[in-house]
């Protein structure tokens, strides 16, 4: 068996004969060349192989492609293996790819698991949660990514992601500590992560924070996307905010009760004799 002869297999569709290669081989990258395989073919058994692989296979790098692909199905089925994956799974890697997963998935149920996961002790498990969290959409998980920004997270990228989740979720309660970060965190990928933040936001009181910080910024590598993100914000509000007409020169027409119609045709009427 090579990977030839398995991607001859793939292009024949032959599912059963390509799930038989992966539970029956002793060799792992004879397994993940099957699995690579079965990825291009639509069909349930497929999602019971990845799910099996998962959940079982002895080897990290087959439990971690088989975690991701479950992702890019797009099915709800996978949900709860995945589940399983990033609260049990041995390896960082393994659970990290789960997590990210399961922001594809943006299925509700994952909410408790995610913001369990948020403590993980691998940095890709923390940070690919905290961004599944923004996709998620669910308010619920606003206090602990709030928590994350403002007990100190020591790394950098799980700090940046859990700035633009709370950007995603619209959090009202993150804006004045972004507006601290803003002003006195030194770091680059965290000044960009709250500046996105803001804009995703999207009040007022963001963009007036943000043109603030814009007649103060000295950090070239933050000038161009600053001001585009404060260019897109004043063209939002400016659509959002309700259009204010001046009616006063047609007021009598539109008030009945101004008009006084006996008196515009006795006008009329004298014009009429006039002539």
């Amino acid at each position: 068996m090579n990977e030839r002869i398995i991607e001859q297999m793939r292009k024949m569709e032959d599912i059963h004969g390509l799930i038989k290669v992966y539970q029956n081989h002793d060799d792992e990258k004879i397994r993940l060349w099957t699995l690579e395989a079965l990825l291009s073919i639509n069909d349930p058994e497929v999602l019971s192989t990845f799910a099996e692989a998962l959940g079982d296979d002895e080897n990290e790098e087959v439990r971690s492609f088989a975690a991701q692909a479950l992702g890019f199905m797009k099915n709800a089925h996978a949900v709860p293996v995945l589940m399983d994956a990033l609260s049990s799974d041995p390896s960082g890697q393994v659970r990290s790819k789960a997590a990210n997963s399961l922001g594809r998935l943006k299925n509700p149920r994952t909410l408790k698991a995610l913001i369990a996961a948020l403590s993980d002790e691998h940095i890709a498990v923390r940070r690919n949660s905290a961004q599944a969290l923004g996709l998620l959409g669910d308010m619920r998980a606003e206090k602990s990514l709030l928590d994350i920004i403002t007990q100190k997270e020591e790394d950098p990228n799980v700090y940046a992601s859990a700035i633009k989740a709370l950007g995603k979720l619209k959090s009202q309660h993150a804006v004045s500590e972004l507006k601290r970060l803003l002003n006195e965190d030194p770091r680059d990928k965290i000044l960009k992560a709250v500046i996105e933040a803001l804009g995703w936001i999207s009040t007022q009181e963001c963009l007036d924070i943000l043109m603030a910080y814009q007649l103060t910024n000295e950090k070239d590598s933050l000038k161009a996307e600053l001001q585009m993100i404060i260019e897109k914000l004043e063209r939002f509000l400016l659509v959002a905010k309700p259009v204010e007409e001046d009616f006063s020169s047609v007021a009598p027409l539109m008030n009945r009760e101004k008009v006084d119609y006996k008196k515009i045709l006795d006008r009329l009427n004298k014009l009429d004799n006039e002539h």
